[in-house]
């Protein structure tokens, strides 16, 4: 079965994963729609190319000390 964008509540993501309920929305969908103009999917896959850039740019400046295996 392929993963699905932001499938669920990712680890790590503490408080900020109801960022949204303080800001009047009951769901991640309504605050995307409203918000930020664009899907739950769209927003998910956005997540997930951040936390890619975040995961390379950590192992491109953990230094050569570092092993890659």
């Amino acid at each position: 079965m392929a993963r699905q964008a932001g499938q669920g509540i990712k680890p790590g993501w503490g408080a900020a994963a109801r960022a949204w309920l303080p800001l009047g929305h009951g769901s991640w969908e309504s605050y995307c729609a409203a918000e930020l103009d664009i899907s739950r999917a769209q927003a998910c896959r956005l997540l997930d190319v951040a936390r890619s850039l975040a995961a390379i740019h950590g192992a491109v400046t953990a230094g050569i000390e570092t092993s890659r295996t």
